[in-house]
């Protein structure tokens, strides 16, 4: 979903992320020894799977701001009619 860039109704699932992540940190501490190995392993693997989901979404919100830096300076070129353009100065 946010690797094809799909950022529609991302709340509910990190909501449902949260309240996983609470769910499996109570199961842990129920789980038996024989348990325990497996269980851990897992959690390891979701700790993976969550550190590059946010990098994922880093990655997102960098690119978000980068746009919008960009649309902000396209929008000020646009209603600038250049006369205190510290580019018209130089020129001068």
């Amino acid at each position: 979903m946010l690797k094809a860039g799909n950022l529609t109704d991302i709340i509910p699932y990190i909501q449902k992320k949260v309240m996983i992540a609470l769910q499996l940190s109570s199961f842990v501490s129920l789980v038996g020894p024989e348990m325990a190995g497996p269980v851990l392993r897992e959690l390891a693997a979701l700790r993976g799977k969550l550190t590059r989901n946010l990098a994922t979404i880093q990655l997102n919100i960098r690119a978000l701001h980068e746009l919008n830096e960009i649309l902000a300076e396209r929008h000020r070129d646009a209603d600038s009619d250049g006369t205190y353009s510290i580019y018209q100065r130089q020129v001068r």
